[in-house]
């Protein structure tokens, strides 16, 4: 296989610098990473919004991040 490699990419050390030239791969990168960002961003702003003081506690605010982490699994384990 590394023959292989090394003819159709000059060396198989630079195999993965030629699969993210793929559009393709470029687009799930892509992907990945807004899919990231926005489950970051949500899991913060959700937690902010419900921090003021009369609304949560500190463990309340806690079980808001772990709320949006497991929902994300479970969708995550139920698509596939």
């Amino acid at each position: 296989m590394a023959q292989l490699l090394a003819r159709v990419y000059g060396s198989y050390r630079l195999h993965p610098l030629a699969a993210i030239t793929r559009l393709s791969v470029l687009w799930t990168l892509f992907v990945a990473g807004v899919m990231v960002a926005l489950h970051v961003s949500t899991s913060y702003i959700i937690a902010q919004i419900w921090s003021a003081p009369p609304c949560l506690t500190a463990a309340g605010k806690g079980y808001f991040y772990v709320g949006n982490i497991v929902g994300d699994l479970l969708g995550g384990t139920a698509k596939a």
